[in-house]
């Protein structure tokens, strides 16, 4: 069922064709597919069309990793809204920013770990991460984006948090905190220059 919309054989031609891709990519979008940098896997979303296919998918959307060298499809994530994702320039990991609702998106980093077989994914939650490196209050916000911009190298991200609106029952905080950072798994955080992190 997950591959009703393209087979597995359709799905592993389009590889060479695409390329790499280093920007955003939204899903849902005009696009079902991303291959990592040269080609070597593909990631496939799939929308659910209603009811049924959605609590067979377990959401709304889902996110599926295919490599032609192995049997299986690894199913890396699901969402109810909206995701934007970018292949690291050597295709070992994965920035995806989830929209989670309104009023927050979080970010994590999925490193791909192959074995002979079967693909495997490590999860980095790059906000649970932040607030205990820079100690920043959880929960303080009613509103908290927390969005990788893009990859600076092959381990380094560009991380733009912004925070306003206050909770129920508290006092108006200012007019919120937007904050850049550099991180990456071996170095953690670094406050960033908003100037040198700009989306374009």
């Amino acid at each position: 069922m997950l591959t009703t919309r393209l087979g597995i054989i359709g799905l592993v031609c389009l590889f060479a064709a695409q390329g790499p891709k280093m920007a955003l990519t939204a899903f849902p979008g005009t696009r079902d597919t991303l291959a990592s940098p040269g080609g070597g896997q593909l990631l496939l979303n799939v929308d659910a069309e209603n009811g049924q296919q959605a609590e067979a998918l377990g959401n709304s959307h889902v996110l599926l990793l295919i490599d032609p060298a192995r049997p299986s499809v690894l199913r890396i994530w699901q969402y109810g809204r909206s995701v934007d994702v970018a292949w690291s320039p050597d295709g070992s990991r994965i920035l995806l920013n989830d929209h989670e609702g309104s009023n927050i998106t979080s970010c994590h980093v999925l490193t791909v770990k192959p074995s002979a077989d079967i693909l495997n994914i490590e999860e980095e939650n790059v906000g649970d991460l932040l607030k205990k490196q820079v100690k920043r209050e959880s929960g303080r916000w009613a509103h908290e984006y927390i969005e990788g911009l893009g990859w600076t190298d092959k381990s380094d991200l560009r991380i733009k948090v912004v925070s306003y609106g206050p909770l129920d029952g508290q006092k108006e905080d200012g007019n919120g905190v937007e904050r850049h950072y550099t991180y990456s798994s071996e170095k953690g955080f670094a406050l960033a220059p908003s100037g040198s992190l700009s989306k374009k």
